[in-house]
């Protein structure tokens, strides 16, 4: 996840071992969904996901990515810090 911290959008870069549905999903540091989650299908291999911060106050972000890899579900999460 970068640029981190942030003053506007940052971008995700995956590097998938297969194809499959991905989600992300922005949440405030208590853990309460922040918009709608982004869903998207990637093919495997290298991508960059752009996220918009847009409308976010300066404060500690978490971003969750959640993938299926080899049939099971996988969940990371960043911290971000948006300093406008």
């Amino acid at each position: 996840v970068y640029p981190n911290p942030t003053t506007g959008p940052l971008s995700i870069r995956l590097n998938l071992p297969e194809s499959g549905r991905v989600e992300v999903v922005v949440t405030d540091a208590s853990g309460k969904q922040l918009g709608s989650a982004m869903e998207l299908y990637l093919s495997s291999g290298r991508s960059e996901v752009p996220v918009s911060l847009e409308g976010l106050s300066n404060g500690v972000y978490m971003i969750r990515v959640s993938h299926t890899e080899n049939k099971k579900s996988v969940m990371t999460q960043h911290k971000v810090v948006i300093a406008n």
